[in-house]
């Protein structure tokens, strides 16, 4: 059997509603099945996941079920199985609940095996039950271009867009030469830690401007995995990632890049200041406050117009530390941003009267309507008469 060009490595628990759609799209891929390595690891999932990957590795040979015992907790251990049993030529990650293009990995095999780089990013596109959408992260000028077999100290800027894994495709011996690992203590973030491992150790990295991945953002019901976390759990999570982060960087050089970095993970640990947030006791918000400050205060003002308006105001309290202008301020986000999305909501019931108003039939049915109206006013005035 001839070696896999790509292994496709699959942390998997509790995704029987999308694991379908999930392997469909590796199975029509142009680069052709037979040149995958799909390795499915199940965290002991407690619905019928098992039953849909043992039924995918029945039908495809090279797609391999890895059920573990324990429940491990968290991506990283079923991750770190993935890649001890990867054979192929290039590695790359994909979470059960999102699918990619049937072209992506023909594009980035391509383009990585042109340059010879040790790792090729894409982009990226969210979505939900209603719509598509690119991250602003993802869609700066930066970001439009092709960029061939670059230094990280050449372009630091990449040090600061999001830390997704799953839109990079990676020389399985570069990963494996340099021992990297997913740290198993940590449940949300795990990805940030990897991301500036390759960035920090690849001699050369590409990048394309084009769409490789979908990422799913599921509905606030339907929300049942390993990163659901409490807003404790989560920041905590952020602000030992970005510890070893920090780090990683060394010397005062390198640390310079650390800035860029660091972008990432305040933008994670602000979205987490929700409304949930809101709904814990005041000991619990400081708590939370005092835990994420430190990682806020080393953010360097100079990248504040990479932040919203609106949480540059945050920044300003978290650097001032008065915690009382801090709650209110998050407060203040969580009612502004319900206002936003009841008038998103007002808009689209707009549209779609308005589609209804201009619509053939509605313009047909105008006679019949006030005629309608019109006994319904000589019903009325009986029943008042009769009465």
């Amino acid at each position: 059997m001839k070696k896999p060009l790509v292994s496709v490595i699959l942390p998997i628990y509790n995704v029987e509603m999308y694991i379908e759609e999930c392997l469909n799209s590796l199975v029509n891929q142009t680069i052709g099945i037979e040149n995958l390595e799909v390795i499915m690891v199940n965290d002991c999932s407690t619905d019928s996941t098992k039953s849909i990957m043992d039924k995918y590795s029945k039908m495809y040979s090279n797609f391999i079920s890895i059920h573990l015992e324990k429940n491990t907790g968290s991506p990283s251990t079923p991750k770190n199985i993935g890649v001890e049993r990867a054979t192929g030529e290039y590695l790359i990650f994909l979470d059960p609940d999102d699918y990619v293009p049937k072209d992506a990995y023909e594009k980035l095999y391509t383009y990585a095996q042109t340059y010879k780089s040790d790792f090729v990013m894409g982009s990226l596109v969210r979505f939900n039950s209603q719509k598509q959408w690119k991250q602003p992260q993802l869609n700066t000028s930066m970001l439009q271009r092709y960029h061939r077999n670059i230094k990280i100290e050449e372009k630091p800027e990449f040090l600061s867009v999001l830390g997704y894994l799953v839109n990079k495709l990676i020389k399985t011996s570069f990963f494996k030469k340099h021992k990297i690992q997913f740290n198993p203590s940590i449940k949300l973030g795990e990805d940030f830690i990897i991301c500036n491992q390759l960035m920090l150790l690849a001699k050369r990295f590409s990048y394309i401007p084009e769409n490789v991945y979908f990422y799913r953002m599921r509905d606030e019901e339907e929300e049942n995995s390993l990163t659901q976390l409490e807003p404790y759990e989560a920041i905590s999570n952020f602000v030992v990632a970005d510890n070893i982060i920090f780090g990683n960087f060394g010397n005062l050089q390198k640390m310079d890049m650390y800035k860029n970095s660091n972008l990432q993970t305040v933008q994670s640990i602000i979205y987490r200041l929700n409304d949930e947030f809101l709904t814990l006791s005041t000991k619990e918000q400081i708590e939370i406050i005092n835990l994420a400050r430190p990682t806020l205060l080393r953010f360097d003002n100079e990248f504040l117009e990479e932040l919203i308006e609106f949480d540059r105001g945050l920044i300003k309290f978290f650097k001032e530390g008065n915690l009382e202008n801090i709650i209110l301020y998050i407060e203040l986000k969580v009612k502004r941003n319900e206002a936003f999305q009841a008038q998103r909501e007002l808009q689209i019931a707009s549209t779609e009267l308005n589609r209804i108003f201009n619509s053939k039939y509605w313009k047909v049915t105008k006679p019949f309507r006030k005629v309608r109206a019109k006994l319904t006013l000589k019903m009325k005035k009986l029943v008042l008469v009769s009465k």
